[in-house]
């Protein structure tokens, strides 16, 4: 696969690409992938725009630079479901259920 390719088709459709490869990146290729440029997340990281990964680099630990969820970033909070009389009525909670199939 071309470099130059992954790059276009990460900028028109993701902030961030990642080539996983078998062998290393070629020099070419680290060239192309810097030229990307660096995207900046809403909490204020940057990020490689084209990151090229080996295998060797999975095993070894060395995951995708990306950026890591900041805190509660749902819109609302669920709301609590009121407990009310009578939902429990019978059960006082030690009770043993046994499934017969």
């Amino acid at each position: 696969m071309e470099t130059h390719r992954l790059q276009s088709d990460t900028l028109l459709l993701e902030e961030i690409g990642v080539l996983l490869s078998l062998q290393e990146p070629t020099k070419p290729m680290r060239t192309e992938a810097m030229g990307a440029g660096f995207y900046e997340s809403p909490w204020g990281t940057r990020h490689p725009r084209i990151q090229l990964l080996t295998v060797t680099d999975l095993l070894l630990g060395k995951g995708v630079n990306r950026p890591t969820q900041q805190g509660n970033v749902t819109s609302k909070k669920r709301p609590s479901i009121p407990e009310r009389p009578g939902n429990r009525e019978g059960c006082s909670g030690s009770e043993t259920f046994s499934i017969v199939i």
